[in-house]
C-alpha cells in the first residue's frame, strides 16, 4: 500500500491531491470573504481536479460531485462521487467535526487516521494520508 500525503487549499479548488507541503495558512488571515467550510459545502457542490506525482507530472484528472449534509451530532458529512478521466469511479464519505472557529478534524474510509484542517481568511489547509 502506498501512502500519499495530501494538502488542499479550497480557494484553489484542487480539492484533494495538491502538493503544498509546509503551507503557512496564516498568510491568508486578512483575505475576504472568510471561508466557512460548513456553509460552503452544505448542499450540492461540483469540483474538478488533478492528481500529480511528487515531481508535478499529471497522472489523472477528475470531476467530483459532493453532497453536504449534517448528522445528528452536527458534524458535516460529505458524500463525494469521483469520475476520473480513465473511467474509474470512486466514492468517499467524510465526517468532519468543527473543533473551534478555525480548526477541523475529519475521517473517511480510505483515509489513514484523522485528517486535520485549519482555516484562515478565505483559505483552508487540509492534511491527511490517503490509502492508494
Amino acid at each position: 500500500m502506498e501512502l500519499l500525503k495530501t494538502h488542499t487549499i479550497i480557494w484553489v479548488l484542487t480539492l484533494l491531491l495538491s502538493g503544498c507541503a509546509g503551507q503557512d495558512i496564516s498568510q491568508y488571515e486578512g483575505n475576504r470573504p472568510i471561508f466557512d467550510l460548513f456553509n460552503y459545502f452544505t448542499g450540492k457542490t461540483y469540483g474538478w481536479g488533478i492528481v500529480q506525482d511528487r515531481r508535478g507530472v499529471l497522472l489523472r484528472q477528475f470531476e467530483v460531485t459532493i453532497e453536504g449534509s449534517f448528522d445528528d451530532s452536527g458534524n458535516l458529512v460529505l458524500d463525494e462521487d469521483f469520475l476520473f478521466n480513465d473511467g474509474e469511479k470512486q466514492k468517499r464519505i467524510w465526517t468532519i467535526s468543527r473543533l473551534d472557529q478555525s480548526s477541523y478534524s475529519g475521517r473517511a474510509g480510505d483515509v489513514i487516521g484523522q485528517a486535520d484542517g485549519r482555516s484562515a481568511g478565505n483559505a483552508l489547509n487540509w492534511k491527511y494520508y490517503l490509502a492508494l
